[in-house]
């Protein structure tokens, strides 16, 4: 008998890395600058979004104050969060499999990292 389940959200759950790009690219383009899809996973996939911000303005892609990278948080956290009710999308059998557990496990937390 299982007592407990735990698994990652990303990538077990939903696929949300894309939302995550889009948020930021939202957050950027008010100075014309864009993190392509190949350039994020590159260079800046399992950074956090306060160090991603930060790493932009030490290499002077932004030419901002590094005071105001809890604008640019509070910014891409409103754009996640529209896009995610949106356009997010739980993987296929994920529904199912919480099902299952629910059956088997009675007590549930979700739990998330921090921005």
């Amino acid at each position: 008998m299982f007592r407990a389940v735990i698994f990652d959200f990303d990538g077990v759950i939903t696929d949300s890395e894309i939302l995550h790009l889009r948020s930021f690219n939202h957050v950027l383009s008010q100075f014309n600058f864009e993190l392509g899809v190949k350039e994020y996973y590159k260079d800046y996939l399992g950074l956090s979004d306060r160090d991603l911000f930060c790493e932009l303005i030490k290499k002077q892609i932004l030419k901002v104050p590094a005071d105001s990278v809890d604008k640019f948080l509070e910014q891409k956290k409103h754009a996640f969060e529209m896009l995610a009710s949106t356009d997010g999308k739980i993987i296929d059998g994920v529904r199912d499999f919480l099902i299952l557990l629910e059956k088997i496990i009675s007590r549930r937390r979700f739990v998330r990292g921090r921005y």
